[in-house]
């Protein structure tokens, strides 16, 4: 599985915007504490098409939390934060942030609150990642952007994960779903009003701060950086055995499947081609029903799903689907798993046959350095 990073590069004072932003331009005036303003929300530009047609797609909503608001500073044409309950906490409002990573930390302290805290923190707005709709009549001040799916009355908490790196950081990410593909958000900051001045969609340089001496704008563009992963579903074959040979009681017989398949145009969505290649078994020593659940399926993978062994002696009961079933697709919906039932009776041909199961599991040695563990054999069933 590839994952895609947008990077956002910010370096602030503690009065600047901490998302990418590219302000529109407003006439000369000094900053008003009494004025709104407005956030058109976007996905952080892509080259690829495909991409930024793909996350547009996900619809997702993104919500707005006032964190601080913007007081006018004596004797000087800037502000300063006063944070509001709840998240006038000393670990937020007694901060002095400098580098993009101290707002990252902010805003994952802020969005601690939302999520964690004793009280229940509604958005003050709701925008869309769609380029167009604008979010106004914000007054001035700092606000928490979390984007995520669902719809309008479901809640953030809804799509919250909680993602941990290599070295043991968690890190709260919120995520919509296109059809094909997971987009994960990290919670980003946004300072209202900000200083006019050109600014690059995606900054190279220091973004404008509150110290800048262009023009207050009060309307700005705002885009989220985004990673992307390729979302993934199950399938289940259910396997039944109408009829048992009996001569031999308890003796085995085993069945083999094969699932194969690709995801069409994956390639030209990021370069992400995502194809799927699995074998398993079951054994059956009495007619029943057992079942199989094959997982980590790319969505929308196209499936040939085959019975390439039926044990001797066995064959695929008729007008049941036949050995090979095609153009199965896979669902991500967590609640719906995809079943392809299977049916096979005893031929009266007394052939025996029987499979082994061969898995193997990998056990980490445990020590420094990186040495390595050991691969440990079973059979199923065990192979006295």
């Amino acid at each position: 599985m590839k994952k895609k990073l947008i990077y956002l590069i910010a370096a602030v004072t503690l009065a600047a915007a901490v998302c990418g932003v590219k302000p529109t331009r407003s006439g000369a005036a000094p900053f008003d504490q009494s004025k709104t303003g407005s956030l058109t929300i976007h996905p952080m530009e892509v080259t690829d098409e495909a991409m930024a047609q793909d996350v547009l797609s996900a619809k997702a909503k993104v919500d707005i939390f006032q964190v601080a608001k913007a007081v006018k500073t004596p004797g000087y044409d800037t502000y300063h934060y006063e944070f509001i309950a709840p998240f006038d906490r000393a670990e937020m409002k007694d901060r002095t942030p400098e580098k993009a990573e101290d707002w990252d930390t902010m805003a994952q302290e802020a969005a601690r609150v939302i999520f964690d805290g004793d009280t229940k923190v509604n958005p003050v707005k709701q925008g869309t990642l769609d380029k167009t709709s604008s979010v106004s009549d914000l007054e001035p001040g700092l606000y928490l952007l979390m984007a995520r799916g669902g719809k309008g009355t479901d809640s953030v908490a809804d799509f919250r994960k909680d993602v941990t790196d290599d070295e043991g950081k968690t890190t709260i990410v919120t995520y919509a779903n296109s059809n094909q593909y997971e987009y994960t958000f990290k919670p980003q900051l946004v300072s209202l009003p900000m200083r006019d001045s050109d600014v690059p969609v995606n900054p190279t340089d220091d973004p404008p701060n509150t110290a800048d001496q262009g023009d207050w704008s009060y309307d700005l563009n705002v885009y989220l950086k985004f990673e992307r992963s390729v979302r993934f579903g199950s399938l289940k074959i259910r396997k039944v055995l109408s009829s048992y040979e009996s001569e031999i009681p308890n003796d085995p017989v085993t069945f083999v499947f094969q699932v194969d398949g690709e995801t069409p145009g994956a390639e030209g969505a990021g370069g992400e081609l995502s194809s799927y290649h699995g074998v398993d078994s079951l054994t059956f020593t009495a007619a029943g029903e057992e079942e199989i659940i094959f997982e980590r399926i790319p969505v929308t993978a196209v499936l040939t799903v085959s019975e390439v062994y039926s044990g001797s002696g066995y064959e695929i009961a008729p007008d049941t689907g036949g050995t090979v079933r095609e153009g199965i697709t896979i669902s991500a919906d967590q609640d719906t798993v995809v079943e392809i039932p299977f049916v096979n009776v005893h031929n009266d041909d007394l052939k025996r046959g029987h499979g082994i199961k061969n898995q193997f599991t990998y056990t980490d040695s445990g020590l420094p350095g990186g040495q390595p563990g050991r691969w440990n054999w079973v059979q199923d069933p065990v192979n006295n």
